[in-house]
Parts: C-alpha cells; sequence; structure tokens
C-alpha cells in the first residue's frame, strides 16, 4: 500500500495527505454558457469531501464560485497520490450550474484521492483551487486488522534528526482502518513516552517540526491500526541518535547480548506459507545495544539432539534489507507435513 504523511501541530497530529484513480474518458458539460467575464475568472472554493472517507465510488463533489455570476464551466480534477501530472488523473468537465457534481466516473475502493477545480470561460482555464482530500472505503472490520509494518527508522539505524520521520505499511488493500496510533518511547515498556499521536484516514506516515529526541539515546517505536477505538496488533521497532557523530558506538560487546525473542512461526503454530523458501523471524529489542548478527538452526522433531535441517547466519541486523521492519527473516525450505524446532542466537 502508498505512504501517506502525517503533519502535526504540537503532539498530537493534524494532517495531509494524497491520493489514487484509474484512466477513463472525461465527461463534457451540458449547459449553457455562463455570464462571467474574464476579468471575473477566478479559482473556486473546494468544499467537499474534505479530509473525510466516502461510502459511494460515485460521490458528490461540492465547491462555490466567490463571484457573482457564473463561468462556462468546470473542469474537476481526481488524482491518486496528489499527482495531477499522472496520465490516470480522472478529468470531468461540469457545466456552470451543475453543481454540486456527483462523479460520472467511478473510483477504486480502499484509495486516498486529491481534488481541485478550475472554471472555464470561452477558451480560458483559470487557476485552480486548494486540493482537498477525501478516500474511498471499504472500512476494514475491527476484528480483523493487521499490524502495520514498520519501514523507517529501520530496525537499528542510528538517525541524526532531532524529529525523524515515521513511516509505516498497512498490507490490506482491500479495505482501510479509520486510522492510526502511533508511540515512541526511550524504553521498551513504554512508560517514558517521548511522542504519540492518533488521527483519522489512512496516512502511514508522521513527520513534525518539533524536536522530540535526544541525542545519543535508545527509542522504541510502534504503530497500530485502528477502527472503532479497536486497535490492532503492533510490532516494535528500536533505533539510536546521534546527531553530531560523537556519541558512543551502539554495537553490543559479548558481555552485553541477550537472547532473541522469536516472532514466527510460534511454539505449535501450524504454517501453510512453507514457499521456496520459508522465513523465520525474530527481534531484539530489550538491550541497549544491537548485535553485530544472527545465528539460527532449524531440527526436525521434537528436540534440537538431531542434525539441524536449516541453519544460517543473518549477518548485520542494521541491514533495512531484512525485509518487515522490526523482523529479521531468514530463508530455509522446508518439506510438508512435518514437525520442526527452530532457535535463534
Amino acid at each position: 500500500m502508498k505512504s501517506y504523511r502525517l503533519f502535526p501541530t504540537l503532539l498530537i497530529c493534524c494532517f495531509i495527505l494524497m491520493t489514487s484513480s484509474c484512466n477513463l474518458p472525461t465527461s463534457t458539460p451540458t449547459t449553457a454558457p455562463g455570464n462571467c467575464t474574464l476579468s471575473q475568472l477566478v479559482a473556486p472554493q473546494a468544499h467537499s469531501p474534505s479530509s473525510e472517507l466516502v461510502s459511494s465510488l460515485q460521490p458528490s463533489i461540492q465547491w462555490f464560485y466567490p463571484e457573482d455570476c457564473e463561468p462556462d464551466a468546470y473542469r474537476l480534477e481526481i488524482a491518486e497520490d496528489g499527482d495531477f501530472n499522472s496520465p490516470s488523473v480522472i478529468v470531468e468537465f461540469v457545466g456552470g450550474g451543475q453543481v454540486p457534481w456527483t462523479l460520472i466516473q467511478s473510483l477504486q475502493p480502499a484509495t486516498l484521492y486529491q481534488w481541485r477545480v478550475a472554471a472555464e470561460i470561452g477558451n480560458s482555464t483559470g487557476a485552480y483551487s486548494p486540493s482537498p482530500t477525501f478516500w474511498t472505503g471499504p472500512l476494514c472490520n475491527a476484528s480483523a486488522l493487521n499490524p502495520p509494518l514498520l519501514i523507517g527508522p529501520p530496525y537499528g539505524a542510528t538517525v541524526q534528526d532531532d524529529s525523524p520521520e515515521l513511516v509505516w505499511e498497512y498490507s490490506n488493500t482491500a479495505c482501510l482502518p479509520e486510522g492510526y496510533h502511533f508511540e515512541v518511547a526511550s524504553d521498551y515498556q513504554f512508560s517514558n513516552l517521548k511522542i504519540s499521536g492518533d488521527g483519522p484516514g489512512p496516512w502511514t506516515s508522521f513527520e513534525t517540526a518539533v524536536p522530540f529526541l535526544d541525542d545519543c539515546g535508545l527509542y522504541y517505536w510502534w504503530a497500530a491500526a485502528q477502527t472503532a477505538g479497536v486497535l490492532s496488533g503492533h510490532n516494535l521497532s528500536l533505533f539510536y541518535s546521534d546527531f553530531t557523530g560523537n556519541c558512543p558506538q551502539f554495537s553490543c560487546d559479548s558481555t552485553q547480548l541477550a537472547q532473541p525473542n522469536p516472532i514466527y512461526p510460534i511454539g505449535g503454530q501450524t504454517v501453510t506459507d512453507i514457499g521456496d523458501p520459508f522465513r523465520f523471524q525474530w527481534e531484539y529489542l530489550d538491550p541497549a545495544c544491537i548485535p553485530d548478527g544472527y545465528y539460527f538452526e532449524v531440527y526436525s522433531g521434537i528436540d534440537f539432539a538431531s542434525t539441524p535441517v536449516g541453519h544460517g547466519f543473518a549477518l548485520d541486523s542494521r541491514d533495512p534489507g531484512w525485509g518487515p521492519i522490526p523482523e529479521l527473516p531468514s530463508y530455509v525450505e522446508l518439506p510438508d507435513c512435518m514437525t520442526f524446532h527452530w532457535h535463534v542466537a
């Protein structure tokens, strides 16, 4: 799913966003010319929808013309990701007396859109209105919310910004949550919060000019989807701050190593996605340092006494290429219909 950005005022977030569409034929106005002159060709005032979910894929669009006259027509554009230069922008021409306007073309479900409109008099097109945003349903059921994947800062990364952007991703493209909640703390119990926020809509990033980190610190963060007041599960990630490059090294020495926490698969779980190869995942959250890598083993049967059927090294836990953050995957080809044990250090 595409990423969208949140811009807060203070520590509680307000938001700005962007959008999605398809290449369909444009409509043409059917009314007679209006009564505006070229000196009255100005930008319309966009009204609705704005920062809201619409239930119809052919919603009604409302705007107002600030002059005491009607232009000949309007050019309405609806764009995915706010990219009005994309060939997939939906364009419809609306007669001067046909506002509010119900879209002729259908939008895509579970998608964020941005729209704008300009007046036309003769062959002249005026300035565009501001570009409100909205998104289409359906909403995800509260009982079936997925944990977002944490993208950035990457697990174990060192940031030089005292207010880094937080980025996550929602994997279900068939529906959208009502919003998200996120938290950043200096301890993995989240008793010392540095910043937190939530807001409506499917934005999948957060950015602020308000500093919320100290230098030379270890920070933990998570994000969860939410619908009807219910939060999804969430993954945890961590990163370090080093604004000047003068902080002590964050790599563990051998006396600081702790036991990783297995994430997937967990004990007693039956898996169907063995694939080629199968992905094991774990996290390393508690200590105030990051190991240089990991070693894992997979055994058949009920104990670790036999020869492993798979083993390997994950050599650099800070490499963002390890996949969905903060999970650190390793890959092993496994046969079907067998019992396995695995561990990681």
